[in-house]
């Protein structure tokens, strides 16, 4: 594992920062020791990837060789999701559950939450608008119930995510493969519930920085941001990625990408060149971060401040950048 860590690193190019996470196995318990400096977190599989942890036991002895300053992540269900969460009750180990899609695993949480476990969860996003009711043959998909109970349970969420399941519906599909399924979709559905009234900014900003940021101990980028054109309509169209959105439309267009001083996206063309990222979570990765002269606000993450242009066109930007707007 090691030496393909490294491999990646001489021959990928990040065009952002990120962590690497392992994954658990039936078998690979103590194995981890070398690999705990250079991932940021442990994955306890238990759907939809090979060699699956089925056993208390087997997940019990991955509890106790993980370090207690890294968190451990599940995408446990049912009545897995409740051993997790005994486990880290027993450990007094912080979880963090992905992807719920039901009723019962969110009620669950929450329970857990009430009674002083550490455990935090996200959903994906796909999961908050789209149900069985609209692709039968997807059971990875809440049912309208569940999908009532996750709007129900907002405060109980802690993050959005794209996670696996556009992955899993585009499969359903029978979808060629592609990684990129769900991701630009996300932030527009995001978006347009904002316009809508079903969330708010600060819905956005607690789940998509605020809270990922504290639960993955995520490092500071002080000359990044992302600013987004909130009234800006565009009917979504067929790309590379397949999408069930196709046809629809959203709101919420991505205008500029700034990744350590540098615009790495510019209303929709891309100009990253991949240098720049880093893998963060390893100790001493190859690639190493560049400065550039600030040409974005000092808070990376503050994305969600609003304002309007000359036009009355509503945006979302850094909260620094925010005073730069003309009032209106």
């Amino acid at each position: 594992m090691l030496r393909l860590l490294k491999q990646h690193w001489l021959i990928a190019n990040w065009h952002c920062d990120f962590n690497y996470s392992v994954a658990a196995t039936s078998t690979n318990s103590q194995q981890l020791s070398p690999l705990t400096s250079r991932v940021g977190s442990l994955f306890i599989p238990f759907n939809h990837l090979s060699g699956n942890i089925n056993k208390v036991a087997t997940v019990n002895s991955h509890f106790g060789v993980w370090p207690t300053l890294k968190p451990i992540m599940t995408d446990a269900k049912t009545t897995d999701l409740a051993s997790i969460l005994l486990l880290a009750s027993l450990h007094n180990r912080n979880v963090h559950v992905t992807s719920v899609t039901t009723k019962d695993d969110i009620k669950l949480i929450a329970l857990s939450k009430e009674k002083g476990l550490k455990v935090t969860c996200d959903i994906a996003v796909y999961a908050l608008f789209l149900s069985q009711d609209d692709y039968p043959t997807c059971p990875a998909l809440p049912t309208a119930e569940d999908q009532e109970a996750l709007w129900d349970n907002l405060a109980i969420i802690d993050c959005f995510s794209v996670g696996s399941l556009p992955f899993q519906l585009a499969h359903d599909m029978k979808q060629d493969v592609n990684a990129a399924f769900g991701i630009a979709d996300t932030l527009p559905l995001l978006i347009t519930a904002v316009c809508n009234g079903r969330l708010t900014i600060d819905d956005l900003k607690i789940r998509l920085h605020d809270n990922p940021k504290t639960i993955f101990d995520l490092h500071d980028q002080p000359t990044c941001s992302v600013e987004v054109e909130m009234d800006r309509s565009y009917k979504v169209q067929t790309g590379d990625a397949w999408s069930p959105f196709v046809g629809s439309t959203l709101k919420g267009t991505v205008q500029r990408v700034t990744f350590k001083g540098k615009t790495t996206a510019l209303d929709g063309h891309i100009s990253s060149d991949g240098l720049y990222g880093i893998a963060a979570s390893v100790a001493d990765p190859v690639a190493t971060s560049v400065t550039s002269p600030q040409l974005r606000p000092e808070s990376s993450h503050a994305v969600f401040a609003t304002g309007q242009d000359e036009d009355g066109r509503h945006f979302v930007v850094p909260s620094r950048l925010f005073q730069n707007l003309p009032d209106k």
